[in-house]
């Protein structure tokens, strides 16, 4: 008989020796609770724990991790935080969708940005950005245009929206959601400008000619 200990459960594993194959016992006691009828009822095999702990290993599963509302939560991208404390809401941490559950914020944020620039035609925030890179923006408390304390109400035109260069991808930071029109409208004004002015010293090098 030898005595280990297990490595997923750090419980005592006792191994006997049958004559065909080792019997694995964990040293918990057998019974409708612990295990299944047909264990319990051969008086030999895994309880229901050792048996789950068996299969994951066997198969290479790991175990399920549910989303919990206001408890803590790592999404695959490695962002980690607390979830609403209520479901169906959203938070600076996570954003809830309907029939999929709480996702990483960052995530949708690079992610609308490439689908807004293939629809309008500019260059989008790479969305290989570290997103702690992002989060680290999220912290500073002014919008970046027009420098007033920026507050992470959460709703349709009042999110803070992620700003960036539109030539080149840089990101630059936060503004408020009515900042950035402003800020795109402000740049179109003052390309027509620069249009106006190359035009017209177009028209007086030709007349000067």
């Amino acid at each position: 008989m030898a005595v280990t200990v297990d490595s997923v459960t750090n419980r005592q594993i006792i191994r006997v020796r049958t004559g065909v194959r080792p019997v694995i016992y964990c040293g918990v006691k057998l019974t409708t609770k612990s295990a299944s009828l047909y264990t319990v009822k051969r008086s030999n095999g895994r309880c229901k724990a050792c048996d789950l702990n068996y299969r994951r290993r066997l198969y290479g599963q790991k175990p399920k991790i549910f989303q919990v509302p206001g408890g803590q939560y790592t999404f695959p991208c490695g962002c980690s935080g607390l979830l609403p404390a209520s479901s169906g809401q959203t938070n600076v941490f996570a954003v809830y969708q309907r029939n999929h559950g709480y996702s990483c914020r960052v995530s949708g944020i690079l992610g609308g940005s490439v689908r807004r620039a293939r629809v309008f035609g500019y260059m989008p925030v790479d969305p290989k950005t570290p997103h702690a890179t992002v989060r680290l923006m999220m912290q500073k408390k002014d919008c970046v245009l027009c420098h007033r304390p920026l507050e992470w109400e959460l709703g349709r035109g009042r999110t803070p929206h992620l700003h960036h260069d539109h030539s080149t991808g840089r990101i630059i930071g936060f503004s408020h959601s009515r900042c950035n029109p402003l800020d795109l409208q402000r740049r179109v004004i003052q390309l027509e400008l620069k249009v106006i002015q190359f035009e017209n010293s177009q028209t007086a090098l030709s007349q000067a000619a």
